[in-house]
């Protein structure tokens, strides 16, 4: 629908190849992101040939043989995107917390070797900053300070859970 506020960003995902759905004829923006799909957008911005990792085996007991996603993660595993919530599991339709947000695309930015800590002045503040896993600390700071994230209306920034990003 043309008139939405979020038109102009899916034509764009899809357009640049970002996203391509979650049908032939249907984009679904009110459905939450999960770990699977994140992988797979930053996979796709990084214009990784997929097929290149098709055969690559993971250690993740819950990524099924051949989903839409495998290729995406085992590329992001295997270049320090992501690491999983264990050793053993990843979670690919674990719907994404703030957090997250900015854990996956710091890693990304590592990966990439762009250095972000010039992006933001001082501490972000938010209610629930005790409930940020430690691990994840300076990617929301960065995060929140580049726009990849930001708190909620009520001055909350994440739930408390383990990001995918990091053990």
């Amino acid at each position: 629908v043309k008139d939405t506020w979020y038109y102009a960003y899916v034509a764009y995902a899809y357009t640049h190849n970002l996203f391509v759905g979650t049908a032939d004829t249907a984009f679904s923006p009110n459905v939450a992101m999960n770990h699977a799909m994140l992988v797979r957008l930053l996979a796709n911005y990084n214009g990784v040939d997929l097929k290149a990792y098709a055969d690559t085996v993971l250690p993740f007991a819950d990524i099924p043989a051949d989903p839409w996603y495998a290729s995406a993660i085992a590329w992001a595993y295997e270049n320090g995107v992501i690491h999983g919530t264990s050793e053993m599991t990843f979670n690919p339709d674990g719907e994404i917390t703030r957090e997250q947000m900015c854990l996956m695309p710091a890693n990304f930015m590592d990966y990439k070797g762009i250095e972000l800590s010039t992006l933001t002045a001082g501490k972000i503040r938010f209610m629930d900053e005790d409930q940020i896993s430690d691990c994840a600390e300076e990617a929301v700071e960065l995060g929140v300070g580049a726009g990849l994230g930001q708190g909620s209306s009520a001055g909350s920034l994440t739930r408390k859970e383990q990001p995918p990003g990091q053990r």
